[in-house]
């Protein structure tokens, strides 16, 4: 009877790693996806307080990048924008349910690779582009959105999936 308990306490948390291990390698595997969706109309301030709407941006080809200051895997990706933003790509930061006043401090402490970053501080717009937590990014290309990649964008998935936009 014993060694039954400990089997079942070995089995269980080992079948609960082994589930989270393949859900986690399917998220991975299905990060990037190609899109064909029009821009949602939006209205919103910028964290320098100007009013953007999606007009602002339905030219040109930009990427849309999700972040917060609250989030960590946005941190690990930041320095790769920055790489990005030196070579000449177009960022717009989207500010998701963030304190105003913590994304700003947040850009200072770590230099903004944005031209613009969006506050949006209920997570109207998020929302409306199916966002489903920090980081995600997005590739706007005249107002279309055609590719979207969920987690941390990095120099493999830059190659595979956004680089020959620019």
């Amino acid at each position: 009877m014993k060694s039954k308990i400990r089997y079942i306490f070995l089995l269980v948390p080992i079948s609960i790693i082994v589930f989270f291990a393949y859900v986690i390698s399917q998220s991975q595997n299905e990060a990037s996806q190609p899109l064909n969706l029009q821009l949602p109309e939006f209205q919103l301030q910028t964290l320098d307080d100007k009013t953007l709407s999606e007009k602002d941006i339905s030219s040109g080809t930009y990427l849309i990048n999700v972040w917060a200051s609250w989030c960590i895997t946005c941190r690990v990706e930041h320095p790769f924008l920055i790489d990005l933003k030196d070579k000449g790509v177009p960022i717009i930061g989207l500010n998701y349910k963030d304190n105003k006043d913590d994304a700003i401090n947040w850009l200072k402490n770590f230099k903004s690779p944005y031209e613009i970053s969006i506050h949006d501080f209920y997570g109207t717009l998020a929302l409306d582009l199916g966002v489903t937590g920090a980081p995600e990014t997005y590739l706007l290309k005249d107002g279309i959105i055609v590719r979207r990649h969920i987690g941390e964008l990095n120099i493999e998935k830059w190659r595979q999936d956004f680089e020959e936009f620019f």
